[in-house]
Parts: structure tokens; C-alpha cells; sequence
């Protein structure tokens, strides 16, 4: 499927779209949004932050363990 994003300024409430030859005569599906700026309320994040979280040099049979222990941790009794 071809999809075609176009970001354009509104002149009067009105946009006009032109297709490209590959899309033909078929019919099109429009989908109008407002873009949503950054506004600097979500930070973005940084993988780096992460390192050491996670333990590589477990065995496979280890790594199942650990998801074992911590999947009895989500068991409440209410």
C-alpha cells in the first residue's frame, strides 16, 4: 500500500491535495489531523539511562527463573 503524508497550512479552511500518477483513479481514504507540536512536556528518552538494568550473562535457564520470581510478585490476594 502507498501512503502519501503531506503537512500543509490551511489557506481559508481549504487544502488542496494533488495525487501522485501511481495512485490513478482509485478511490483514497482522507484523514485530516491538526499537528501536534512539541512543546516540550515529553522528554524524550535516553537509552543510555537504561545501561547495566539489565543483567546479559545469564543463562537461558537463569532469565526464566528471574521471570518466574517476578511474575509471582504480580499475584495479590484480595
Amino acid at each position: 500500500m502507498e501512503a502519501l503524508r503531506i503537512i500543509q497550512k490551511p489557506v481559508n479552511q481549504k487544502i488542496t491535495i494533488e495525487l501522485p500518477k501511481s495512485f490513478g483513479d482509485e478511490e483514497v481514504e482522507i484523514i485530516v489531523l491538526p499537528v501536534v507540536k512539541e512543546n516540550g512536556r515529553h522528554k524524550k528518552i535516553d537509552p543510555t539511562q537504561y545501561r547495566g538494568a539489565i543483567k546479559l550473562d545469564m543463562s537461558e535457564e537463569e532469565i526464566a527463573k528471574e521471570c518466574q520470581k517476578l511474575r509471582a510478585e504480580w499475584e495479590r490476594d484480595f
